[in-house]
């Protein structure tokens, strides 16, 4: 029995080397070694608290994703997503230049998935002077209410801003605008809405380089109702001696006004007053017609002015007699 199994041994070696080899070789071609490149891995920053200080803040410029090549069996590449990898920058290690490597990994894979290329080596950072400032909250509607419906104010709270961060990022902040949707509101209401800060060119910045003292805006709108009235224009007064009032024409006839609706319930139509004392000539001119409305409601009409013609026509009038020839 044992002549049986020591007969022809190195035989029985070689090919078990060679089945080894073939196995080998087999899963190499059922699974061969493929590279891929993924993209956009988001880099994580640590001791964040070595660059930050009571007056200074960090700003990345570049650095804050990377891309990498990697060598690995198909069936790993195949399962392998952005997710898998993990890309760290210490920023306790900052260089004399503001930079920081950038060291990438796939936890979970040791040997198994080997990095052969990365497009960023290092994050780069600047630093700079940490500033505040405060800012106007300006409202901004968006849409239009419901028909027969007026914004009467809108109103914010907090109205006021501060915002924190990079100088150079401050700098170039213009408004700071709380935009809350009005379509087809048809009564008073209140919104939070997410605060947007746009620079001096009108474009909208990015609200991820600075900070907030307040994440949110309450804005409160109030609405009121709306009527159409009819508008009519009249005279008083005298013309000058040997003149006389012809006629007036007007525009506009009908004026938009808004209000709680008990008060406009109360307004069937504006009367407007024009003085012709003493006038001896044709008159073109304009009058306020708020000037002739109630506290109580809002003229809404984008022109606030009536137009009005008025003619003045002079007439033939008896000479006075002369006193001195008089008796008396």
């Amino acid at each position: 029995m044992k002549e049986r199994l020591t007969r022809n041994i190195s035989l029985k070696i070689l090919s078990l080397l060679l089945a080894v080899v073939l196995w080998i070789v087999i899963l190499n071609i059922d699974d061969p070694v493929y590279t891929d490149t993924f993209t956009k891995i988001p880099v994580t920053r640590i001791n964040e608290s070595a660059l930050e200080s009571k007056d200074k803040i960090y700003d990345v410029i570049s650095g804050e994703t990377v891309d990498v090549t990697v060598k690995a069996k198909r069936s790993i590449l195949e399962e392998l997503e952005v997710s898998n990898f993990r890309a760290i920058a210490d920023l306790s290690e900052l260089s004399i230049v503001n930079a920081v490597p950038i060291e990438v990994s796939v936890p979970g894979y040791g040997d198994e998935v080997e990095i052969i290329a990365q497009n960023d080596l290092t994050m780069k950072v600047s630093i700079e002077n940490l500033v505040q400032e405060q800012f106007r909250i300006e409202i901004v509607e968006k849409g239009n209410v419901a028909e027969g419906h007026y914004i009467k104010d809108a109103t914010a709270r907090p109205n006021m801003l501060q915002v924190s961060g990079a100088e150079s990022v401050i700098s170039k902040i213009q408004r700071v605008v709380a935009e809350v949707d009005v379509n087809h509101e048809d009564e008073s209401f209140m919104k939070s809405v997410e605060p947007k800060v746009y620079d001096k060119n009108g474009s909208l910045m990015d609200s991820s380089k600075m900070t907030f003292n307040y994440d949110e805006i309450d804005v409160t709108v109030s609405l009121l109702n709306t009527k159409e009235v009819n508008l009519f224009v009249e005279v008083e007064g005298t013309p000058y001696y040997g003149y006389e009032y012809v006629g007036i024409e007007y525009q506009p006839k009908q004026v938009e006004i808004a209000g709680e609706q008990s008060e406009l319930d109360k307004v069937r139509y504006i009367i407007a007053v024009y003085n012709i004392n003493n006038k001896s000539s044709d008159i073109v001119d304009e009058i306020n017609i708020v000037d002739f409305i109630t506290e109580d409601v809002i003229l809404i009409d984008e022109n606030q002015n009536a137009a009005i013609n008025i003619d003045i026509e002079k007439i033939d009038v008896p000479d006075l007699p002369d006193i001195s020839d008089m008796n008396y």
